[in-house]
């Protein structure tokens, strides 16, 4: 990726999906219908689309709930493009700075009453995501992931 798409925001990449939302949980409703909609109209493996949606709907949990805690209002910016076989995602929030990929791994050796209440959703976008970068850019967290489309024969 050369310096001039790693500094361009979610707004300027192109493709079939692009969401400014407010950081409101009725906007993971939202969310969730649009990837569904995309993920139909592109025939993604099931796989892949369940993956996508788990990722983006943790990830923007985690802007609404923690990114504001100042109390003003925000938003997100999601855009999700198709180049062959690989979906690159970008999701971007106007909150605080925030590496997500900064936490420690979950101990999932722990039982449930013993473990630290959140970081799944970062787990499982490591896990699931192919890759995942986090930058902060012009006062914006901006994560970038890609996941391919191509169904894994394990």
């Amino acid at each position: 990726m050369n310096e001039s798409m790693m500094s361009a925001s979610a707004a300027d990449i192109p493709g079939p999906l692009h969401l400014q939302l407010p950081a409101e949980q009725d906007s993971l409703v939202e969310l969730a219908e649009a990837v569904e909609g995309l993920a139909e109209a592109e025939a993604w493996p099931s796989e892949a689309k369940f993956h996508v949606d788990l990722v983006l709907e943790e990830l923007a949990q985690n802007i609404i709930s923690y990114g504001y805690p100042d109390g003003r209002s925000g938003q997100f910016v999601v855009s999700i493009q198709r180049l062959g076989d690989e979906l690159n995602i970008v999701i971007e929030d106007d909150g605080i700075p925030f590496d997500p990929f900064s936490l420690a791994e979950p101990n999932l050796e722990l039982s449930l009453d013993e473990r630290a209440i959140g970081g799944l959703g970062v787990h499982f976008t490591r896990t699931l995501m192919d890759t995942y970068r986090y930058q902060r850019l012009d006062g914006r967290n901006r994560v970038e992931l890609t996941k391919s489309l191509v169904a894994d024969n394990d």
